[in-house]
Order: structure tokens, then C-alpha cells, then sequence
């Protein structure tokens, strides 16, 4: 068990991370306006492909289209910190 898992469960991990998602979506809305097939679905985290290590959840969420390489969210256990992948 990694030290995120002990002191963050799975769920709230996923739930700050789109919530990051969502703040991060809005604030770009005009550029997945124009390639809405690589806008990350914050309702749709890969659940089987959530990892963690050390005090980091590595949360991927579906973009728009299939064939599309998810884009993840990290959450730190410890400080319920949030933050984007900047690849796009």
C-alpha cells in the first residue's frame, strides 16, 4: 500500500481530480471548442488504470474521442492537491 492509498481514499481522490478537471476545462474552453475529440471527460476517470505511488494518485481520464491517450490528473494524498498533466 502506497502512502496516498493510506491516507486518501480512492474516491475522493477521483472526486478532486475532476473537480481540478472541470476549473482547468472551463478556463480552456475555447480551445477544446475547436479539437472537442481531445477534451478529458471529467465523468469519465479509467477507474482499472488509477495508480498510485508514494503519496501520488495517478488518476487518467477519457478524452472525447477513442484512440485518444487519457489525460491525468495527479492528486497529492498528503495535501489534496490536484494538478493537470500539461500534455495536451
Amino acid at each position: 500500500m502506497h502512502i496516498a492509498e493510506a491516507v486518501l481514499p480512492r474516491g475522493e481522490a477521483v472526486r478532486l481530480a475532476a473537480r481540478e478537471l472541470h476549473r482547468v476545462l472551463d478556463r480552456n474552453a475555447g480551445y477544446y471548442g475547436k479539437v472537442p475529440d481531445w477534451r478529458p471527460d471529467p465523468a469519465r476517470p479509467l477507474w482499472e488504470a488509477i495508480r498510485a505511488d508514494d503519496a501520488w494518485y495517478y488518476i487518467p481520464f477519457a478524452r472525447g474521442a477513442a484512440g485518444i491517450e487519457p489525460l491525468t490528473v495527479r492528486v497529492n494524498g498528503l495535501t489534496r492537491v490536484a494538478i493537470v498533466d500539461r500534455s495536451v
